[in-house]
């Protein structure tokens, strides 16, 4: 059993976001009956069961799909799928996994592996309807359904884990309830042939069969922050376009799909596991197209040694097309560039350089694209010093920064902890009028120094002095 990557992926931000204790996060322990926030008929039943042993709500940016992660016999599953049967929606689904359900809560960094305590039997999941329907609305790079999501409405699932203390044999699903067999026995495969994943590779556009490579490549994190992936192996696919690795192992690798003339992709995320189990990973691939244009400065002029980079690539429908290489260059001497991505797909061209700033929200680009023309102008340079009467006293001061246009979308801002000398810095910051003002964190509005207006000029550095309030 092994997870991949709406799921893994999901979880290493739903971690981050718990242990730094944010509040779009939240869960506890036990089974303390929770008050229904909303969710579809029925469905509290299910929750408020007294084998839950935690519960947890998600995804980080927007909440509202709920997880319930129990412990039990056959008795009390049975009870469990005949209330899940009863919910009010237009479908309801049933995962069947082989090997030891782990609660996420409990357990987040999986280190407790065989410990009866962070164990679960089966897991019930469900979707607030609002919530389910902004996040379908949020932009692919932001949303819970990074790789789409083709239901109509949400849809009420629980996972049960064959492995555990509970013989399927005993399971009695009720009529009305989709079953997903991921079971290795039900797909072909053996315990022997341990983590299992197989896909299929087509064309997008077409649905044509895709001659390609996968790669599987271990993940090692760097002294210097990112990864480094080494081939673990190479698997080619057939004249339909499937494929098949077997025998996976524990390591933690992403799946990468090659084919001549095609954009490479990243299909999937295997999280760290021993256990055998099965999934599937079907993906598409899309041509090769160019984006090409250049980048000048406030004067009409080229501007070389700009850093471009394609961000947010995404297909119609099919949610984030995230490709193994680097979508970025440098503007040559003529400031032009060229970036090759996914033809069909849309993104958002970001460009860098010291002493410049590109105003605004970029708009999402179509590839192939070209003659593109990015204006980018001269930056300012803020310092800000605050003056303590009587001497700072022992805490956190925060300084605020602001667009004097609060309303306009892709304006700039900052807020941050003012250091030991009593000054911050800011560079790369837009031309234009921004108000400043701090107060000490924790604090009061009472405690909020004045508020400075200045005006920042490209290519210039400006100095602004606040005084703190006694």
């Amino acid at each position: 059993m092994f997870s991949t990557i709406g799921r893994t992926v999901f979880f290493i931000a739903i971690f981050f976001y718990a242990s730094v204790g944010n509040a779009m996060i939240r869960g506890d322990k036990g089974n303390r009956p929770v008050p229904d926030p909303g969710w579809p008929a029925g469905s509290e039943k299910v929750f408020n069961v007294v084998n839950r042993i935690a519960w947890w709500e998600g995804p980080p940016l927007g909440g509202g799909q709920w997880h319930c992660e129990c412990q039990g016999n056959a008795e009390a599953l049975n009870q469990s799928l005949e209330a899940f049967q009863k919910i009010d929606a237009v479908k309801k689904r049933l995962v069947v996994l082989d090997g030891v359900g782990r609660s996420f809560w409990l357990d987040p960094n999986r280190e407790h592996q065989g410990a009866p305590s962070v164990e679960m039997d089966w897991e019930f999941t469900i979707w607030q309807t609002e919530s389910w329907q902004r996040q379908k609305k949020m932009p692919v790079a932001l949303s819970a359904f990074r790789h789409g999501d083709s239901e109509e409405s949400p849809v009420p699932e629980m996972r049960f884990y064959a492995g555990g203390s509970i013989d399927w044999k005993d399971v009695i699903v009720p009529k009305g309830i989709e079953v997903v067999d991921k079971r290795l026995q039900s797909r072909g495969f053996t315990i022997q042939d341990g983590r299992v994943l197989e896909g299929r590779i087509t064309e997008f556009g077409t649905g044509r069969p895709v001659a390609g490579t996968i790669m599987l490549e271990s993940s090692h994190p760097k002294a210097t922050g990112g990864y480094d992936y080494q081939l673990v192996s190479e698997t080619k696919t057939d004249g339909d376009g499937k494929w098949t690795c077997k025998n996976i192992g524990a390591q933690g690798c992403r799946v990468v799909a090659r084919a001549p003339g095609y954009a490479p992709r990243i299909i999937t995320y295997i999280s760290k596991e021993s256990e055998p189990g099965w999934d599937e990973s079907n993906t598409q691939l899309a041509k090769i197209g160019l984006i090409t244009g250049v980048v000048k400065d406030e004067l009409d002029r080229p501007l070389s040694e700009v850093d471009v980079s394609l961000r947010d690539v995404a297909l119609p429908m099919l949610g984030i097309y995230e490709c193994p290489d680097a979508l970025e260059c440098k503007t040559d001497k003529d400031g032009k560039f060229s970036i090759a991505a996914a033809s069909g797909a849309s993104g958002r061209l970001r460009v860098h350089r010291d002493g410049y700033c590109r105003l605004g929200v970029p708009a999402a680009i179509q590839i192939p694209g070209s003659g593109m023309e990015i204006p980018m102008t001269k930056s300012a340079s803020l310092i800000i010093q605050v003056e303590f009467e009587g001497g700072r006293k022992d805490g956190d001061y925060v300084v605020q920064v602001e667009s004097a246009a609060q309303e306009k979308l892709g304006t700039w801002g900052a807020s941050s902890s003012l250091g030991p000398d009593n000054t911050l810095r800011y560079h790369d910051v837009p031309p234009g009028t921004y108000l400043v003002h701090g107060r000490p964190n924790p604090g009061s509005e009472k405690e909020t120094s004045k508020t400075i207006k200045i005006e920042l000029s490209g290519g210039k550095e400006s100095t602004v002095v606040i005084t703190a309030k006694p």
